[in-house]
């Protein structure tokens, strides 16, 4: 009898577990990988998908065939909402839109400007939508950065933003910015979300800086389209931070700026310097690695009703490079370089704070440290710490010690010098 019940329960778990039920056919869907929004008329936004090409990718190059040149195609509509979009996508392609292997959302600047909740409340709630999709802000129009960002050394265009993004980043320059981490900075009073910057070069060779320089510092910092380029390289670079107050894009931060939120947030792993010369600033310059001793140190405290922020920094330097032929690398020469490097990074950490505070806006999420200054969440929930980091006081302590010199154990000067 036992036997009896058995087999026929088996039989009837064998009708709900069979493996085709719900299947689709791969070349049947049209897997999204990108998206673009752009700004409309009559409220509407333009919604611009990049869409791969299954046989693109999966073809030979070596090979004559009739695969097509390029392994994605853009699909530009305008629309109310973004649900009529997905709607409007299945009845201009002859596959079925599917955006669970969506990469990247790229807003433009004047979308992100007017705030962005409107798209990110759909794909929240939304399971199609991975957490990890990346955020990015570009200057000008979303449509137009799409189709002219073609990677030249990726075929694939979702592994290209993956290896950018993820994997390569050297100096931190940009930061990479997801959907869950943007999210999460939404739903916190004590930092700002932040989203990756970035835009089209004119490939003229220009050279169009911001600003000028620290002191210190041997080249000046740039944003998206303002580094001197020429080529056949793909013209679409990524430099800086987009940064918020709530959903609304308030300002945008340089290479060197957000190189410090880097910093001060952990994320920074080592990068590429040059700092001017302190014996010879007129024309040499000194070319070092750095990387950060352990996690930056962050106290907060609040005396007499006064905010104090303490941000305590360990670097570490490897020469690459003394042009002045300078032997920096003896214990009388060293602490020279060691000096110019901290007050660098020390002047570079002022300027990112100090304009973040213009902004109103905190991208390195200061305002969360003085959570433990409260004692319940009553408190804090009566409280706007963002606003705290903007009233607060802040000190900078970076000590940087040279631990490497290269390949070479003592600089000494060309035969021309």
């Amino acid at each position: 009898m036992l036997f009896r019940f058995a087999l026929i329960g088996i039989l009837m778990l064998s009708i709900f577990c069979t493996g085709c039920y719900g299947a689709t056919e791969t070349d049947s869907i049209a897997y999204v990988l990108v998206m673009g929004i752009d700004k409309a008329a009559d409220g509407k936004q333009k919604v611009t998908y990049q869409i791969a090409l299954p046989l693109a990718l999966g073809s030979n190059p070596e090979e004559k065939s009739a695969a097509p040149k390029t392994p994605w195609i853009t699909n530009t509509i305008t629309i109310p909402t973004p649900a009529e979009a997905r709607m409007l996508l299945d009845a201009t392609t002859s596959r079925s839109g599917k955006t669970n292997h969506l990469v990247t959302y790229v807003f433009s600047e004047e979308v992100a400007r007017q705030g962005i909740a409107n798209s990110i409340t759909y794909t929240a709630r939304n399971r199609d939508y991975r957490e990890s999709i990346y955020i990015i802000v570009v200057k000008g129009s979303a449509e137009e950065y799409i189709n002219h960002n073609k990677p030249k050394l990726d075929t694939n265009i979702a592994h290209y933003y993956q290896t950018l993004l993820l994997t390569h980043n050297p100096g931190n320059y940009y930061l990479d910015a997801n959907f869950h981490q943007f999210i999460s900075r939404l739903k916190e009073s004590g930092g700002s979300p932040v989203a990756t910057y970035s835009g089209i070069n004119p490939m003229a060779g220009d050279d169009n800086p911001l600003k000028a320089a620290t002191p210190e510092q041997k080249a000046p910092p740039y944003l998206p389209g303002t580094v001197p380029r020429t080529g056949t390289a793909n013209p679409v670079e990524f430099l800086g931070l987009a940064v918020f107050r709530g959903d609304k894009m308030v300002g945008t931060l340089d290479s060197s700026e957000t190189m410090s939120v880097a910093l001060v947030t952990g994320q920074f792993k080592n990068g590429f310097i040059d700092v001017i010369d302190p014996l010879y600033p007129e024309k040499d310059y000194i070319s070092l690695n750095i990387y950060p001793e352990g996690k930056p140190k962050i106290s907060t405290s609040i005396e007499n009703n006064i905010p104090r922020i303490t941000i305590t920094l360990t670097v570490s330097c490897e020469l690459l490079a003394v042009t002045s032929g300078t032997n920096y690398e003896s214990v009388n020469y060293r602490p020279l370089v060691e000096t110019q490097v901290a007050n660098m990074l020390k002047e570079q950490l002022l300027h990112m704070i100090n304009h973040t505070k213009e902004l109103g806006s905190d991208p390195a999420g200061f305002g969360l440290y003085f959570r433990r200054n409260f004692q319940n969440t009553t408190e804090l929930e009566q409280l706007d710490l963002t606003d705290l980091y903007q009233k607060a006081d802040i000190q900078i302590d970076v000590t940087t010690k040279i631990r490497r010199s290269g390949l070479l154990r003592q600089t000494t000067p060309t035969i021309n010098q």
